[in-house]
């Protein structure tokens, strides 16, 4: 398994991003942990691109902007 920096330096990897809020509220109250129960949290995934696809393949921000 390739590690994620291995895979990045590779450029021929995608990698997707999410923004969530997770609101984690309790049965009882906690004087030890007063505050928000909410927390913005980002995940995130990368994967190889396989099938033949180069570095060139990728070039083009020309054609897409």
């Amino acid at each position: 398994v390739m590690k994620l920096r291995a895979l990045a330096s590779t450029r021929l990897a995608s990698f997707v991003y999410d923004n969530f809020e997770m609101d984690f509220k309790s049965w009882q109250q906690n004087v030890d942990k007063p505050g928000s129960t909410l927390v913005h949290a980002t995940s995130a995934f990368a994967f190889p691109l396989e099938h033949g696809v180069v570095p060139d393949d990728l070039k083009c921000a020309n054609q897409l902007w």
